[in-house]
């Protein structure tokens, strides 16, 4: 869209600039995923851990996040690799927000065979029991 724009040619600084950028997000990249390698064998688990974990079982399919609390994804983990993968968050930290959202989007997703994956906190999932029972029916 950019290129269309310009007329077909994107000026030099802006390819500098994304390279850079580029390289600069790469390395912090880089630098998380070795500090989680660093800790990847520290008791108890770390949630940083249990994500990246989750994420290699999860990378060959066909996934999307229908929901995560505020701290239950790590940021980087996940590779986003585009739109589609991620349905965003409670929008405000509402407490029983993720159990009937994750289910909501699985029934929605259902046709489509992809894989919904939820993180959420234990007191979230025990606190919506009624959830459970209805996506059960």
């Amino acid at each position: 869209m950019l290129r269309a724009r310009l007329g077909g040619k994107v000026p030099a600084e802006i390819v500098t600039r994304r390279t850079q950028l580029k390289e600069r997000h790469d390395a912090l990249r880089k630098k998380q995923r070795e500090g989680w390698k660093e800790r990847a064998n520290n008791v108890p688990i770390e949630r940083a851990r249990m994500t990246e974990a989750l994420y290699e079982a999860v990378k060959d399919k066909d996934w999307v996040i229908t929901v995560r609390n505020n701290r239950g994804l790590d940021e980087g983990i996940f590779r986003l690799n585009g739109a589609g993968h991620y349905l965003g968050g409670d929008g405000g930290g509402g407490v029983g927000y993720a159990p009937g959202a994750a289910v909501g989007a699985a029934l929605a997703y259902r046709a489509r065979k992809r894989l919904c994956v939820a993180l959420m906190g234990d007191g979230e999932f025990t606190d919506r029991k009624s959830t459970r029972l209805n996506s059960s029916h």
